[in-house]
């Protein structure tokens, strides 16, 4: 799998951690577009905008960007969409989504959160370590809860 992560800051290394653990991540074919890592020389650091490069079509894109940048990572993964892009949700082996639970794309569920029924995360959404979301719950696009977070039902 060719991955791309888009920003990577503290996020950036904590979401690279988490995919390494579970899907065994090469990082030497990893793009990282960030411009801060660009400018020092990494091994394949890329201006943040250039993620929208035909050259990484076949790559999995993870959105890195923080609460401080929720309205970018809105626009950078509906644009990822838009073309055609692999924005794939991440949820951590260690969160309880319950089935009848939706996950909209490039969504990040951490370890010990629950999605209870018949709830819905929005896009690009973060829900942090042990935020809940109880039953019938709709949380919009690039909400970020933090740890601790709970929602009652029908929120």
């Amino acid at each position: 799998m060719n991955l791309a992560l888009i920003g990577f800051g503290e996020l950036g290394r904590y979401i690279e951690d988490a995919l390494d653990e579970h899907h065994q991540v090469d990082k030497a074919k990893t793009a990282y577009f960030d411009d801060n890592l660009h400018r020092s020389g990494a091994p394949n650091a890329f201006p943040f905008r250039q993620y929208a490069s035909g050259a990484f079509s076949d790559h999995h894109f993870y959105v890195c960007l923080g609460y401080k940048h929720l309205e970018t990572r809105n626009e950078v993964i509906s644009e990822l969409a838009a073309l055609g892009r692999k924005v794939p949700k991440f949820v951590h082996p260690d969160a309880y989504v319950h089935r009848s639970a939706k996950i909209g794309a490039g969504a990040f569920v951490y370890s010990g959160c629950t999605v209870d029924r018949n709830s819905i995360i929005g896009q690009g959404a973060c829900l942090i370590n042990g935020a809940v979301v109880a039953h019938d719950c709709a949380v919009g696009a690039c909400c970020w809860l933090s740890p601790g977070v709970t929602l009652s039902g029908n929120v």
